[in-house]
């Protein structure tokens, strides 16, 4: 997690939540969510433009993650709008007053006073702000303190829990060691014996469990220098407690958030969390992201595991394979050695024998779900590279099909063959008809219809391809349609099982510059376009699956083609959205006095903590929960009760405080997804509203992401 990405910590949800940051190219407008594990894509059908230098905070009181400013990649033009982030989607905030459009300013939310406050940041070319701001989640507030910092820009501020002050420390275009703490009222300038040296663009952030502001990297525009090292400020003085970070080479832009769970600082970076213990940066576990600049990367859905498989060559002056996996949450890597050549490779899963195959150079390797294994066979087709292959599962074999070869003095030459691999052997097939030589197609089996589907490619030659062809498991026939698909290269297919048609995304035309980002479903007699309210980043050469976890296309990797030049992507998409965690009030509570009522964490799936709590009865009193996956209105007396069926019913007691709860710990079991239940509770009371009894109303709740 490097390149600027900006985090905040909400306490509320258990969540961090990541937006933005720089990729090759430009900047990403990607939001995910990290819950102690594994980072989670949060795709959303609205979302802030991409850009750098803005600020994320959360404000724990609406349950809202709040983005302000920053600026457009590349260019000098600022923002001033506030987007907001519910767990679920992004929405602009159109409000009636704004600060000036900014970046690197200072925010920080203020818990004594329920607010957000910012402060500053850069409003020009060579200018930066001294104001300060409050948001309530109705407006932004200008404040006019009697006394203030100068204008300042790179700066941060941190919010002091047990003090109940805002600290700021450093920023450019003014004194870059200034201690300022504001107290809901007025800044107020700290002078102290020994401080941090001047600083911009550092890390700041509250440490709960220590009760103190802790500050580390940065760097120093005097002497152009980084800084390697950790402080901690305790209301009075600052101590220097490390010379040196185990985490971000450069000493700049350390990305740090303080643990929703804890409380704690933390610290992200090259694929590790760091957590501060008051002396040292330990590090705490892998953090798992996304494979990264995969050259040519081939993917197939291990449905046995319920994986995808990804593999690729890294982008460096000795490239090695990688194997990654997707299991729905997040990519690991595996330290398993594999195939030595697997640039230009392709991929399928056999479900009948449970492995993955990988045919590239010449050379058939499998997949296990944990090492590679490399098949020494009689007989193999010819070395290749951009072929594809299929699991034909009406006759349960690996249909390979094109690609292309290297032939001296004559370069690059088109293959037009087709084989076939059971597991034992590679048989060549002689069918009567054939698709014309090509390479950069692809293919998809299509199991309802007996049929493998293959689309497009080129000749190397500079033509293109936009046929359709079928293969029967006998021969070759081309599908003769009024609309299709623009001829391409390099572009992807995968079978939706939620509709059962085939989508087809991206692709790229001869020159390099020609990319396409456009989206075409085919359902087995015509090709049409689909419209999506947000499309991935034009690419080629990348790879296609289907999420086992949640049945949605996916997208990864491949080339794009920015600011005149070609790069490397390294983000993944998902066509459509994923089943999110809810709950929801159904009915009403029917109580003699004050009713009952239920409360819950959020249902997402692997929340240890998930529970269902009974809230506002008397101290000790019985409580019933009943449970059920179907609803029906019952009256009894004036009351309803809204289970048919009950499934399940737990009796407890309430504590002291007149709460009760029924543990429900919620594993990370992708089945689990889309799980929806009601549950209601009755309770003794009295008098109670129908015979001692008082009843809550019902609570609907989805177990999603």
């Amino acid at each position: 997690m490097e390149g600027m990405t900006t985090l905040a910590a909400d306490v509320a949800r258990g969540r961090i939540v990541a937006f933005g940051g720089y990729v090759q190219g430009g900047a990403n407008a990607d939001t995910w969510e990290w819950g102690g594990s594994v980072w989670t894509p949060r795709p959303s059908a609205t979302v802030p433009p991409p850009r750098v230098g803005a600020k994320l905070v959360v404000d724990p009181i609406r349950r809202r993650a709040v983005l302000f400013g920053g600026s457009d990649p590349g260019t000098i033009q600022l923002r001033g709008d506030t987007w907001e982030w519910d767990g679920t989607s992004w929405q602009p905030r159109l409000l009636p007053q704004s600060p000036s459009p900014r970046e690197r300013h200072g925010i920080v939310f203020d818990a004594a006073r329920g607010r957000i406050l910012l402060h500053g940041g850069r409003t020009g070319v060579s200018s930066s702000g001294g104001d300060t701001w409050e948001y309530d989640g109705v407006t932004w507030t200008l404040l006019t303190p009697a006394n203030g910092p100068a204008s300042r820009d790179g700066h941060q501020l941190a919010y002091d829990n047990a003090r109940q002050r805002v600290v700021m420390f450093g920023g450019y275009q003014a004194p870059q060691n200034e201690t300022w703490e504001w107290d809901g009222t007025t800044w107020l300038a700290i002078t102290t014996a020994v401080a941090p040296p001047p600083l911009v663009n550092h890390a700041l952030l509250y440490d709960e469990q220590r009760q103190r502001t802790v500050l580390c990297g940065g760097y120093s525009l005097a002497t152009s220098t980084p800084h390697r090292d950790t402080w901690e400020w305790d209301g009075s003085a600052w101590a220097l407690r490390a010379n040196s970070l185990p985490f971000q080479s450069g000493g700049t832009q350390v990305v740090t958030v303080a643990d929703p769970g804890n409380g704690g600082a933390l610290a992200f970076y090259n694929g590790t969390v760091w957590r501060w213990s008051g002396a040292a940066w330990l590090a705490q576990q892998p953090m798992s992201w996304p494979p990264r600049n995969a050259l040519s990367a081939s993917a197939c859905t291990d449905t046995v595991r319920n994986r995808v498989v990804s593999m690729g060559r890294w982008t460096g002056s000795a490239p090695v394979p990688l194997t990654w996996q997707w299991d729905g949450e997040a990519w690991t890597r595996s330290p398993a050695l594999g195939p030595t050549a697997a640039a230009g490779g392709a991929m399928a899963f056999d479900p009948l024998r449970a492995v993955s195959v990988l045919f590239g150079s010449g050379q058939t390797w499998e997949w296990d779900g944990s090492a590679w294994t490399l098949r020494n066979l009689a007989n193999s087709p010819p070395v290749r590279s951009d072929h594809k292959l299929v699991y034909d599962a009406a006759r349960q074999q690996i249909v390979l099909f094109g690609g292309e070869f290297y032939a001296p003095m004559q370069g690059l030459q088109p293959m037009g063959d087709t084989w076939t691999y059971d597991g034992t052997q590679w048989l060549q097939q002689n069918p009567a008809v054939v698709p014309s030589a090509r390479s950069r197609h692809a293919m998809v089996d299509e199991p309802l219809r007996q049929r493998v589907l293959l689309f497009g490619g080129d000749n190397g030659y500079g033509s293109l391809f936009g046929d359709t062809w079928e293969w029967d498991g006998a021969t070759w026939s081309v599908r003769t349609v009024a609309t299709a698909p623009q001829a391409r290269r390099g572009h992807a297919m995968v079978l939706d099982p939620q509709n059962n048609t085939v989508i087809l995304f991206g692709g790229g035309g001869t020159l390099l510059s020609q990319v396409l980002d456009d989206t075409w479903q085919w359902n087995g007699t015509t090709w049409s376009p689909v419209t999506t309210t947000r499309t991935p980043p034009a690419r080629y050469l990348h790879a296609m699956a289907i999420d086992p976890a949640t049945s949605q296309v996916m997208v990864h990797g491949g080339y794009g083609f920015a600011n005149g030049a070609s790069h490397v992507r390294d983000d993944t998409w998902l066509l459509g959205a994923p089943v999110m965690a809810g709950t929801t009030a159904l009915g009403n509570a029917c109580a003699a006095g004050a009713p009952p009522r239920l409360a819950s964490p959020v249902p997402y799936l692997g929340n240890p903590d998930f529970c269902v709590e009974l809230l506002d009865t008397a101290a000790a009193a019985p409580c019933l929960f009943g449970f059920s996956f179907a609803t029906q209105p019952q009256q009894v007396g004036p009351c309803t009760v809204y289970l048919q069926n009950s499934v399940s019913s737990v009796f407890t007691l309430s504590n002291a405080w007149g709460v009760a709860n029924v543990a429900l710990p919620l594993p990370y079991v992708p089945w689990l997804r889309g799980l929806t239940f009601t549950t209601q509770a009755a309770v003794l009371a009295a008098p109670g509203a129908w015979s001692g009894l008082d009843f809550t109303a019902a609570f609907t709740i989805v177990v999603g992401d």
